[in-house]
């Protein structure tokens, strides 16, 4: 029952949602909203059946061989839209009609309705293959769309943010200019509670869009350590009350690093004007 080559043309589908994936305001609010993800599986089933040259009754049969009691109505309401695939069934599908769980999930358009989102074809099959260096387009949901139609009126869209945010980590820090999406995300998305909670403070009053990394970045260079593990060694070596010596230490340090950040900032600005 092996599928004849080309009922799924996964290349062609991740072309084609790399090429017509958008985020600004303009396309999402014209983009009617794709197939679900059970509309998608219904189709592929009877399809790939057909291909097969099964009929209903024969997939029942298989089904019920691979552990599922059918018979041709349940095969029937399924491809018909009125019975839902539950996990296990789709499973059981899979391996009855010869194929991969995401081959029987492939949209065949570019996008698929996940619930209120709307996922990639590329990202769904990453996801349920559990490939991890996936970099193509990823989803989108209401609140998305909602952020997406006022970012887009002020700062430029989701695409333009992100070659800002890279251009600002490679001119101020002077990090490769070919980092990875991946790396930058690592970096810019840095996720100690201490990082998240200075670089808060520091973009409140400096306003040079700082992210979380960049304070570990400066901390680095700076100190030759963490915010933290610079916070904690220089509170030891001072008299008095606990808590006002951590209150001092962390004035201290918070005008050394926000210094530091402002002189790369100013050195960026200096690339940029030359």
């Amino acid at each position: 029952m092996r599928i004849p080559q080309g009922v799924t043309d996964v290349g062609l589908s991740a072309r084609i949602c790399v090429e017509t994936y958008n985020f600004t305001c303009g396309i999402l609010s014209d983009m009617a909203t794709p197939e679900n993800l059970q509309q998608v599986m219904a189709r592929n089933v009877k399809t790939i059946r057909l291909r097969c040259g099964l009929t209903q009754g024969q997939l029942a049969a298989v089904a019920t061989l691979h552990g599922l009691v059918w018979t041709r109505t349940n095969v029937t309401m399924i491809e018909t839209g009125r019975k839902q695939i539950h996990f296990d069934e789709a499973v059981v599908l899979a391996a009855a009609l010869d194929v991969s769980l995401a081959d029987l999930a492939q949209p065949s358009g570019p996008e698929v309705a996940i619930e209120t989102g709307v996922w990639s074809a590329g990202y769904l099959r990453s996801v349920i293959e559990g490939d991890k260096g996936y970099e193509g387009p990823e989803y989108r949901s209401a609140e998305l769309t909602r952020f997406t139609q006022v970012a887009a009126k002020t700062i430029g869209s989701i695409s333009s943010q992100r070659e800002a945010l890279r251009q600002n980590l490679v001119d101020r820090w002077n990090l490769d200019p070919e980092i990875s999406h991946g790396e930058m995300k690592r970096i810019a998305g840095w996720s100690d509670a201490t990082d998240v909670s200075e670089a808060k403070w520091i973009e409140g009053r400096l306003r040079l869009g700082i992210t979380p990394g960049e304070v570990m970045i400066a901390s680095k260079q700076l100190w030759g350590r963490s915010f933290q593990e610079e916070h904690d060694a220089r509170s030891l070596d001072r008299p008095g009350n606990a808590q006002q010596v951590k209150g001092r230490v962390t004035r201290e340090l918070r005008k050394e690093l926000g210094q530091r950040i402002e002189e790369a900032a100013n050195i960026a600005a200096s690339k940029e004007s030359k």
